[in-house]
């Protein structure tokens, strides 16, 4: 498996790729797929990066990231998405894509962050086999549509 950075020519394949992901994890997100479009494109001409993981010219999964800071002395990667195709897992594909994100993409020994929705128990048990841990809880509350 190899990882590329993702460039502004990928965004309808990370705006699909995207809309998978908040299908699968079960995201109240309603955006369209131009609206995801427009989305990821903000984010990379930002601050925000996209790593595409292929093998044999096919995409087998994506991340996208950001470096966040919260003091001078607290800096972090943010990963705010983590997505491996559907008929592509449990096959040792988001094991190896997390491996690369940690040793050929973000700087070694960067501290990451991630928010998994409270009911995702796949994602929360996949991140824990990894070797990440809890750092905090948070708490919503939607509006009501009366």
């Amino acid at each position: 498996m190899t990882c590329r950075l993702a460039t502004l020519e990928d965004l309808d394949l990370l705006a699909a790729l995207n809309e998978q992901l908040i299908q699968d994890e079960g995201h109240p997100n309603d955006l369209t797929q131009p609206q995801l479009v427009e989305r990821i494109r903000n984010w990379l001409q930002g601050d925000h990066r996209a790593v595409l993981f292929e093998e044999g010219g096919e995409v087998l999964a994506y991340a996208l990231y950001c470096v966040g800071e919260r003091s001078p002395e607290d800096r972090f990667i943010f990963l705010r998405h983590f997505f491996v195709q559907r008929a592509r897992r449990r096959q040792g594909i988001g094991r190896e894509a997390v491996r690369l994100l940690l040793t050929a993409v973000f700087p070694p020994k960067a501290r990451v962050l991630l928010d998994v929705l409270a009911h995702n128990q796949g994602a929360k048990d996949f991140w824990r086999k990894l070797g990440f841990t809890e750092h905090c809880v948070t708490f919503e509350r939607r509006a009501r549509e009366d």
